[in-house]
């Protein structure tokens, strides 16, 4: 279930998960993390899977899905994000 899409069009989420920068590993799905890829500008899944494939450095990166930062931006169509919120 979407929570999201739960709940009341004026109540909104703020979390990782929700995050335009907040994207899945597009090579294997664990339960609650999410990777922040605030500096790096993605277009594609191509371009997710370039990142996951070539970045030593994502340990860094790896949230949970509730998680939250002072860098929140909500995810619009005019930016790719790689996971299931929307």
């Amino acid at each position: 279930m979407n929570l999201q899409k739960v709940l009341l069009q004026i109540i909104k989420i703020a979390s990782c998960q929700s995050c335009r920068y907040g994207n899945f590993c597009p090579f294997v799905d664990i339960d609650n993390e999410v990777f922040c890829l605030k500096d790096i500008e993605v277009n594609d899944k191509r371009d997710v899977c370039d990142v996951f494939s070539s970045h030593t450095s994502l340990e860094k990166r790896r949230r949970h899905l509730l998680d939250f930062c002072p860098n929140y931006m909500p995810i619009s169509e005019e930016y790719y994000t790689y996971n299931d919120w929307n």
